[in-house]
């Protein structure tokens, strides 16, 4: 696990880190290091422009709302939404979104919702959460998309 984290995040070798990956789940196919070996794997991935493969990792793990995990979460989402899954996504970005947090990952997280509710059809809850998008974080990366995004819907 080692030798692969090191080729992934400082030789920039994604190719090389999935080898070195495959050849520790094939020695230790239940290794205590399993779920970091599968994050790993994941930014390996992702790296690679492998987003469907990237997902199906993500997809077959347990996530949560915190630390390190937020990142990973709000990833998946992403994935999820731009394969059109926008209910599941929708349940992770609100997964990220319960407790009260004004971090990047909230910021997104809020932002990416108000795009999954208008692909699928509900205005209302688009609306809110770009209003919601504009007050917390009226200096965000989406700001202009957001207003814009409102004005087009009639909600400022």
């Amino acid at each position: 696990m080692a030798s692969a984290l090191r080729v992934l995040r400082t030789d920039r070798s994604a190719l090389d880190a999935l080898t070195k990956l495959d050849e520790y789940r094939r020695r230790f196919p239940h290794g205590v290091l399993l779920r970091e070996a599968m994050l790993a794997r994941v930014e390996a991935l992702l790296t690679l422009g492998r987003n469907d493969a990237a997902l199906d990792v993500l997809d077959s793990l347990f996530l949560g709302s915190t630390g390190p995990d937020r990142k990973l979460t709000l990833a998946r989402a992403r994935l999820r939404a731009d394969k059109g899954r926008c209910s599941q996504a929708l349940t992770d970005l609100d997964q990220l979104l319960v407790s009260p947090s004004d971090d990047d990952v909230a910021e997104t997280a809020l932002f990416g919702r108000a795009r999954c509710h208008l692909r699928t059809g509900d205005v209302d809850r688009a609306r809110a959460d770009l209003r919601e998008y504009l007050r917390r974080f009226p200096d965000g990366e989406h700001k202009a998309e957001a207003g814009i995004s409102l004005r087009r819907l009639g909600g400022q």
